[in-house]
């Protein structure tokens, strides 16, 4: 089972040994503010729930992986913050209530989405290192090595939304100034084109897509921001290869150009080797689907 509580939605998705999806409930609500122990309350009900119906058809429960979209403990399996939900220093899992005995733990859900991407790209294609970049209301990201995530000495990698485009701009939830998701989160980019944050994302996309002024302007200022911060990573990590997520997944080849503009000016090898940017290939809440191929790969092992 893959488990998620993100800021507007919560969720579990259910595979089987071969990686396919064979049930899941995804539940959208805004939760930014939301009591912990309540939410996560919900989510286990909501597990309880997946658990029962994989039982009924026969099937066993190895496991489960929960999702937050935050600083992630790995030691402890402690959420010490997650600025754009509003929670900070909790331990989450028993909160969940679940069965005694069902293995579960805690990540990052930027870590587990890229971990779907490990599984989830076409065959022969050489995806064993990359960035994995994803845009929702805050931006995460997951730094990929042969097919393994670099966790960091805490599990504390991949904060590259709270990278510093400009320190004298806007406040961040994080309490910093000017955090790349202040210019290229969702947040930004529906509040640029006069859509309500809750708008789904196909008709930011939608709105994105057209000729208009504002549209292009968004995406030249997000893209910009975004290719600035990818620009760092690379010039730090020796990546050559980003595939972009969450909400950007439909917008990567909007993103493109004002990105690749970026890191061909700033990326110190670009001469010699060049970035790639795409649109990840597991894009439909690719934490969940993470999430359980982590457990997977328990039962693999």
């Amino acid at each position: 089972l893959g488990l998620e509580v993100n800021v507007d939605y919560l969720g579990g998705r259910a595979v089987d040994l071969t990686g396919s999806v064979v049930d899941e409930l995804v539940v959208r609500d805004d939760l930014h503010g939301s009591e912990p122990a309540v939410t996560l309350g919900r989510l286990g009900e909501l597990t309880r729930r997946l658990i029962g119906q994989a039982e009924g058809s026969g099937m066993r429960v190895a496991g489960a992986r929960l999702a937050l979209p935050g600083l992630v403990d790995v030691r402890t399996s402690t959420l010490r913050v997650a600025p754009n939900l509003g929670w900070s220093d909790i331990e989450p899992l028993p909160l969940l209530d679940l069965p005694a005995g069902l293995p579960i733990g805690v990540a990052n859900e930027a870590k587990l989405a890229a971990l779907a991407q490990v599984w989830g790209v076409p065959p022969g294609t050489d995806s064993s290192t990359f960035l994995y970049v994803s845009g929702d209301v805050g931006v995460g990201a997951a730094i990929v090595v042969d097919d393994e995530i670099f966790h960091g000495r805490h599990g504390w990698s991949g904060e590259i939304g709270h990278l510093t485009i400009d320190p004298a701009g806007p406040r961040c939830r994080c309490g910093s100034t000017g955090c790349l998701e202040r210019y290229a989160g969702r947040e930004a980019l529906v509040n640029a084109v006069g859509l309500d944050v809750d708008a789904p994302d196909e008709l930011l996309v939608e709105r994105l897509a057209t000729a208009d002024p504002t549209a292009r302007a968004a995406l030249s200022a997000a893209g910009a921001a975004l290719g600035q911060a990818i620009a760092d990573a690379v010039n730090l990590l020796d990546i050559d290869q980003v595939l972009l997520g969450g909400s950007y997944a439909g917008i990567a080849e909007l993103l493109g150009p004002a990105i690749e503009a970026e890191l061909r000016e700033r990326v110190l090898a670009a001469p010699w080797a060049a970035v790639t940017v795409a649109a990840a290939p597991v894009a439909d809440h690719a934490a969940l689907t993470g999430g359980a191929l982590a457990v997977l790969r328990g039962v693999i092992d």
